[in-house]
């Protein structure tokens, strides 16, 4: 059997302990040459944990509209209470004004 967590798992039946060592080694090369997937969730965590203390990847705006909206409404739920208080952290505030003019702009160029 040759597992990794999240990214593949694969299991089958050998005639011996080198035909199974065998499989398994195809497998796993087989299956690294494969991209390991995103966890956009853990991601999106990341980003709404650390927004206090470090500013945005610079890669942030080139991330696709579903990722922005996640990470929106991410934010809005973390600080739910602050912003009901009328006391957005400003760094929190300019970044969903950010976010929210960035997918603005998509829907307005696609839309022309």
């Amino acid at each position: 059997m040759v597992a990794w967590p999240k990214w593949f798992e694969q299991n089958g039946q050998a005639a011996d302990k080198q035909a199974a060592a065998d499989a398994a080694t195809e497998a796993w090369w087989a299956h690294v040459a494969t991209p390991i997937p995103r966890d956009v969730e853990t991601e999106i965590d990341v980003l709404v944990a650390r927004v206090l203390v470090a500013p945005p990847p610079n890669y942030l705006f080139s991330e696709d509209s579903e990722f922005l909206r996640k990470l929106i409404s991410a934010l809005r739920l973390q600080f739910e209470a602050q912003m009901r208080a009328g006391e957005t952290p400003k760094v929190v505030e300019d970044l969903l004004t950010n976010l929210s003019a960035e997918l603005y702009r998509r829907r307005v160029a696609r839309a022309l």
